[in-house]
């Protein structure tokens, strides 16, 4: 059986460079350990999580494994620096209801770790 691949457009990946470039000179208010940005488009959903919980980005993956995202659907980036994670996500879809459910997957993944 082929791995099937998901070809991302250029633009996709700048949407996402674009939202860590923003998120990253924004500090944690007091008491907090996850910030959650979300980018939709026609054709796409983007998510930014940025953490300083390294299990996250585990919990996330595995979540997404639980509910099967189909991987030609979806690419992901991971960036570390001085301790912050920065786990990024592209999820290409033209049916509404599955970007709905993939942003409602995250966002309770990320309640339940971070609260």
């Amino acid at each position: 059986m082929k791995n099937k691949r998901l070809y991302v457009q250029p633009e996709a990946f700048k949407t996402l460079f674009i939202m860590l470039l923003e998120a990253i000179p924004i500090n944690f208010g007091k008491g907090v350990q996850c910030q959650l940005n979300m980018h939709s488009d026609k054709a796409s959903v983007y998510i930014l999580v940025k953490t300083s919980l390294r299990s996250v980005k585990d919990a996330l993956h595995s979540k997404l494994q639980q509910v099967q995202i189909q991987s030609p659907e979806l690419a992901n980036a991971y960036m570390q620096m001085h301790g912050i994670h920065y786990i990024g996500y592209i999820y290409r879809s033209d049916d509404l209801d599955k970007k709905e459910f993939f942003r409602k997957v995250i966002q309770e993944c990320i309640s339940t770790i971070c609260g």
